[in-house]
């Protein structure tokens, strides 16, 4: 593995660690609080946990726009793990798994912030 490759491996599974930790904190402040591990453990045990978060998002008594944002979140940060786990495993790397893990984080960060926008106005 070459050092770029690696640094860009590194980039991108930070990125999915932070957003995971916003995804968590969102999770909490719902109001049917949804409690996520703290992403300190196995990666396949956040894994499980957001796939969770995404079959239970529709129990919530939110409105639908809110709802597709959290669903949005969580499919967003799954397939960002899933092109970022397939990318540390591939010798050579995919210029497209690279930028369609970056646009997944993007994705999540975008539906995310309306899903956090959301939960501010009903504070």
């Amino acid at each position: 593995m070459s050092d770029e490759h690696d640094e860009l491996s590194e980039s991108l599974l930070t990125a999915l660690l932070i957003q995971y930790g916003e995804l968590r904190e969102a999770c909490q402040a719902l109001p049917v609080p949804i409690q996520l591990p703290v992403g300190i453990g196995q990666i396949i045990e956040l894994i499980e946990a957001v796939g969770r978060c995404f079959e239970i998002a529709q129990d919530q008594p939110i409105p639908e726009e809110a709802q597709a944002d959290l669903e949005m979140s969580c499919l967003h940060w799954l397939t960002a793990s899933d092109l970022i786990g397939l990318y540390r495993h591939d010798i050579g790397g995919y210029d497209h798994r690279d930028r369609a893990a970056e646009l997944a984080l993007l994705g999540m960060e975008l539906s995310l912030k309306s899903l956090q926008d959301w939960l501010s106005q009903q504070s």
